[in-house]
């Protein structure tokens, strides 16, 4: 279809052009139909392109209202008195109109900049937060690794304990033996070997009491290790509730637990220095020596 026909008041598609026969090709002559009946020909495409520009320049929309007012004077000449009056009292509601259109179009970009800077300033409080969010976390995990990596050197430490105590124990299996062996010699230095071997087996029973307590200790410290492991899935699966009582209950939690580890570390200290006084190494030279002295004699 070439050509859109257009009545006065019967057209509310294009606002302000019902009084105009719009031709969408150019190209073509107005219909001879059309002729003497105060209708005007415009290029619907260029009122189109110039209407998408309107949505941001508003200087367009005034060169819009000056052509309106030069195709109004053009229609003007091409009809009579009466039709004159009558289509300048409708070109001048039409214009009204537009103005009305062209402060609404103004209204409308201005809310537009408004919520763009919103939402801008929107998005950058979001990014801080996420940022916020996973500088807290990365911190919280930096402490919980060095509070495992304290664990791990403990354990170690208890284990080194465990074997410095199975190698005592050896050398006291070792001095029974000889005791053994040496008890038919002599009945004085069988009662006096008898002696060292009570003695000896004291000093087991005080090591073996040690060695249960680093035992017990070391099962404290992996209960204590599944506690924090648990304590950090908890954590990972629930960031919204770590962010809201973090500063409350895990700054507490974390500090019992280096508390806990540095008691532990004291007990450790105090476990060795009375490990290495009550080694049965000093036990064993001297009983050595005696031998050698009864051989000697």
């Amino acid at each position: 279809m070439d050509i859109i026909k257009s009545s006065c008041g019967s057209n509310r598609s294009f606002g302000y052009l019902p009084t105009f026969c719009v031709i969408l090709n150019p190209e073509k002559e107005s219909p001879s139909c059309l002729s003497g009946q105060g209708w005007h020909t415009v290029d619907l495409r260029l009122w189109f392109v110039a209407l998408s520009r309107a949505a941001s320049d508003e200087a367009v929309m005034r060169d819009m209202s000056h052509s309106l007012i030069r195709c109004r004077a053009e229609a003007c000449k091409a009809s009579t008195p009466r039709a004159t009056q009558k289509r300048a009292a409708q070109l001048d509601a039409k214009d009204e109109s537009l103005e009305n259109f062209n402060s609404m179009i103004h209204s409308l970009l201005e809310s537009i900049d408004r919520l763009a800077k919103i939402l801008e300033e929107i998005q950058k409080r979001a990014a801080t937060l996420e940022r916020w969010e996973y500088q807290e976390v990365k911190q919280k995990r930096l402490k919980e690794g060095e509070l495992f990596e304290k664990t791990r050197k403990a354990a170690e430490r208890i284990l080194k304990l465990e074997k410095e105590m199975d190698i005592v124990e050896k050398q006291i299996k070792e001095v029974g033996e000889d005791i053994e062996d040496r008890k038919s010699s002599s009945t004085k230095e069988f009662e006096g070997l008898q002696h060292k071997l009570h003695l000896a087996s004291s000093h087991r029973r005080s090591s073996q009491s040690v060695v249960d307590f680093l035992l017990n200790s070391m099962e404290n410290l992996l209960e204590m290790a599944n506690h924090i492991e648990k304590r950090v899935t908890l954590l990972e699966t629930s960031a919204v509730e770590i962010k809201k009582r973090s500063e409350r209950n895990e700054g507490k939690a974390l500090e019992k637990a280096l508390s806990i580890l540095e008691v532990l570390e004291e007990r450790i200290e105090n476990l060795e220095a009375t490990g290495k006084k009550k080694s049965g190494l000093c036990m064993l030279e001297d009983v050595k020596d005696h031998l050698e002295m009864r051989s000697e004699g």
